[in-house]
């Protein structure tokens, strides 16, 4: 017979189970040990702002878009982040209950008096879901070197910095930074700075400085209010030294060399894995080796992000809202950069003399790596130099960056100053390095030419490709090539039909080159849109 069937076995089982029950803790009505105590009621709007003014004892405890969080160091290096790497993580419900019973005293009235208790799921449950805890301090990111202020002001107390809701939590000692370094300070200290990059055959004297305004715009990330360009270090062959550069950055803004990823063959992996970034709070986001196009909509979205950017986070059916602080770095042969991203992006290009760069031994530093890591407080100090003598000396002013003008003001503007090359020199900027602006230009020549009065996109794919003589000279073989290069993967094997045209046509659309524009001009029997290219100005 079952014990819940009763008879003899159930009335000799009660007795057992009352025994085997756990003794509460009766708490005495006036008894405190300094934690805030909590009456556990039905009335849950009192318990959950009581326990809500908990957490403000809780010093490791956050908040960061609308959940509560806290910081861990990565134990075991993952795909995203080596080990030590300080992450933000958010807080599930076990770890609240959790820190909530060291910071408070949750009781419950009983027949017995008032007994020590657990919070209630309940109370759990609805102060997670909140969305804001007043008093709960915001975080945005953790900073393993001195944090800038707007005012370029370094914070070197160790702990929560309120000024910028960042947590300074040096991975070393580090020497004082300077208060009002001349210009000569900023000098010496580009010098430094410019140190281990020695080694690194570079194609422009400009190239030189790219991987200093990386260092320079993570240590500065929180004094920039406004967007950071990504950083692309290309290379003419492989064994050239151009994922070094980025190790060597990382170690010197971190402490640790850079987790290496693979860059994301679309769009929806590339917005999940840059989320995976963002909710962890990265200050460094290295992509090794690109081989395909670098660049895409999720990308060009977080380089032009401001404060905060929303992406599809794995594992999770939902769009977050998340501050985003971190510096893009891409490494390559011979990089393909798309063209929407060309403008945010500083490309250094590495161009080796010598057939096999992978069996060079005349280094200045053989172990550069460990050369780095030793010498990084000074190096630390030395790009903090750099940075606070620009702004010592009254912040000149230099060439702004359109969507970076915070820190084209700042970083480029503090090389300089410094005596170095200005970094932009080496931005993607004319016909010659963008093929789909050239091939737009191709476009409109060939429309004005062949097409005055403008042409439906039918009869152009039948003009090119239909109606063609095999090996009779059109004059429109320049047409042809720019329609080719605008419409991806098509060829003369393989022609480009009449919507695929239209879409290319679409995308450049009012886009003005050498004084065209691509427009829309009426319409023709049966509706179709005619393309013409039109004078600007």
């Amino acid at each position: 017979m079952s014990l819940t069937e009763g008879g003899d076995g159930a009335r000799e089982a009660a007795p057992a189970r009352r025994a085997r029950k756990p003794k509460l803790r009766v708490v005495d009505a006036n008894e405190s040990d300094g934690r805030p105590r909590i009456v556990v009621g039905t009335d849950l709007h009192r318990v959950v702002d009581e326990a809500s003014y908990a957490l403000t004892f809780d010093p490791d405890m956050y908040q960061r878009g609308g959940r509560l969080a806290r910081v861990v160091r990565v134990v075991e290096t993952d795909r995203y982040m080596v080990e030590g790497t300080p992450k933000i993580v958010d807080v599930p419900a076990a770890t609240l209950t959790e820190r909530l019973s060291r910071f408070a005293q949750f009781v419950a009235v009983t027949d017995d008096g008032a007994v020590a208790c657990l919070p209630p799921q309940s109370t759990v449950l609805a102060l997670a879901a909140r969305g804001q805890w007043e008093d709960v301090r915001p975080i945005r990111a953790v900073s393993e070197t001195p944090i800038l202020r707007a005012d370029l002001s370094a914070c070197t107390d160790v702990g929560y910095d309120p000024e910028t809701a960042c947590i300074y939590a040096p991975s070393c000692e580090f020497p004082p930074v300077p208060d009002a370094p001349t210009q000569g300070d900023a000098m010496r200290a580009l010098a430094a700075l410019c140190e281990p990059f020695k080694d690194f055959p570079y194609a422009r004297e400009a190239d030189r400085y790219v991987p200093v305004a990386a260092i320079l715009t993570i240590l500065a990330r929180d004094a920039i209010r406004g967007s950071v360009p990504a950083f692309v270090f290309d290379a003419s062959t492989r064994g050239s030294g151009k994922s070094l550069q980025t190790d060597v950055i990382s170690i010197i803004a971190t402490g640790r060399h850079a987790a290496r990823k693979s860059f994301p063959a679309d769009d929806v992996e590339l917005e999940k894995v840059l989320g995976a970034y963002a909710m962890a709070g990265s200050r460094v986001i290295t992509f090794d080796n690109v081989t395909g196009r670098f660049g895409g909509g999720p990308l060009d979205a977080v380089i032009t992000s401001v404060e905060s950017v929303e992406l599809r986070i794995l594992g999770r059916s939902e769009v977050a809202h998340v501050a985003w602080g971190a510096t893009i770095l891409a490494s390559g042969n011979n990089v393909e950069v798309h063209s929407d991203t060309v403008r945010r992006v500083l490309v250094c290009r590495i161009e080796p003399a010598v057939e096999r760069p992978e069996d060079r031994v005349d280094f200045v530093h053989p172990d550069l790596r460990a050369w780095v890591l030793a010498e990084r407080p000074r190096l630390v100090v030395a790009a903090l130099t750099v940075l606070r003598a620009w702004h010592c000396a009254g912040r000149p002013a230099g060439k702004r960056l359109g969507s970076f003008e915070a820190w084209s003001d700042l970083v480029p503007g503090a090389i300089v100053h410094a005596g170095g090359a200005d970094p932009m020199l080496t931005r993607i900027a004319d016909d010659r390095d963008d093929a789909e602006l050239a091939a737009l230009r191709m476009l409109l020549t060939g429309l004005r030419e062949h097409y005055p009065a403008g042409v439906a996109t039918r009869k152009l794919a039948d003009d090119l490709y239909g109606r063609r003589e095999p090996g009779y000279p059109d004059g429109k073989d320049s047409l042809r090539e720019a329609i080719e290069s605008m419409c991806h993967g098509a060829s003369a094997l393989r022609p480009p039909t009449s919507p695929k045209i239209a879409s290319a046509m679409r995308r450049s659309k009012g886009r003005v080159v050498a004084g065209m524009r691509l427009d829309i001009d009426g319409t023709e029997h049966g509706g179709a849109a005619r393309w013409i290219a039109s004078s600007c100005g």
